[in-house]
């Protein structure tokens, strides 16, 4: 008697594969919720590294043209920072001088700083960074 695929009973080989699924299903969305994480909250977090960025070159720009005037260049730096939506306690501006030989020309460095929270990374314990940025720049002879 010949006996087909369909005939042939594969319950006795899985009698003890009953519940894996869940511990399957359990370990999948573990690995996505890791994934969604890298993928949202690392791209806002580089989004937000971008802007302070932009922000940063703006005010260290904006601010050189004032130079060597340090009082008009700090308040060119607050009020470019104010344009950008910058807390002002999250900037240090500072203007170096003129200093021959070590500082040919003067110039003005500007640190952001703040806190980025992630949305996601929340799974795994991380809910927050501190995302810098800086940028210089000089002001020379025209």
């Amino acid at each position: 008697m010949l006996t087909t695929a369909s005939s042939i009973s594969l319950r006795p080989f899985c009698r003890g594969q009953r519940g894996q699924i869940v511990a399957l299903l359990a370990l999948l969305l573990a690995v996505l919720g890791g994934m969604t994480a890298v993928a949202v909250d690392l791209g806002s977090f580089a989004a937000d590294r971008r802007d302070l960025q932009n922000a940063a070159d703006a005010i260290a720009l904006a601010a050189s043209q004032d130079l060597p005037n340090s009082s008009t260049a700090q308040a060119a730096a607050t009020q470019w920072a104010i344009n950008n939506d910058i807390d002002l306690a999250d900037m240090t501006v500072t203007i170096i001088p003129q200093s021959l030989p070590n500082e040919p020309n003067p110039k003005v460095r500007v640190v952001l700083q703040r806190d980025h929270s992630f949305t996601f990374a929340r799974l795994i314990g991380i809910t927050s960074a501190t995302v810098r940025a800086s940028a210089a720049a000089i002001k020379t002879s025209p």
